[in-house]
């Protein structure tokens, strides 16, 4: 079976744009406010995010309403957080503990794994950022098991 061209091109884009961001980041650093902020921390989100994507677009057609609701939340709680502290959990804690929970891919457990681990990290040691990280992780928890309960009852 082949795949649907819009899901190709969100697995190359989240490999090809955080790629992107980065090379921008070390060939133009003047260019870029803070560009060691933007690389160690967004760079990695932005292809979580995307590959995160690419696993629901394969699987869109068995995910029933309430999991869209879902999806569609935490993509916007993640989006009030990185544009403004709205609300008060991590949106990378969230995506990465939700992402993590929802999706049965063992390379794209480790892979969200990975990221908890980074932000965990930079968010406790580095900025002593406790709320957030627990907000946005308790969240994540919460809302991926809300989605599991829901695809085993659909």
């Amino acid at each position: 079976m082949q795949r649907p061209v819009l899901v190709s091109i969100v697995l190359a884009a989240s490999i090809a744009v955080p790629a992107l961001v980065l090379l921008i980041c070390l060939c133009f650093p003047h260019a870029v406010g803070r560009p060691t902020y933007v690389t160690v921390y967004f760079v990695p989100a932005i292809g979580g995010f995307l590959l995160w994507v690419y696993y629901r677009l394969r699987r869109a057609e068995s995910y029933g309403f309430l999991q869209g609701l879902l999806d569609g939340l935490v993509v916007v709680l993640c989006s009030l957080r990185m544009t403004a502290p709205l609300v008060p959990m991590s949106g990378h804690m969230l995506l990465f503990v939700y992402a993590g929970i929802t999706v049965r891919s063992l390379v794209f457990r480790s892979i969200m794994a990975l990221l908890i681990v980074e932000t965990s990290i930079i968010k406790l040691v580095y900025w002593g950022d406790y709320g957030s990280w627990t907000w946005g992780t308790l969240s994540g928890i919460v809302m991926g098991l809300v989605f599991i309960k829901a695809s085993r009852a659909g």
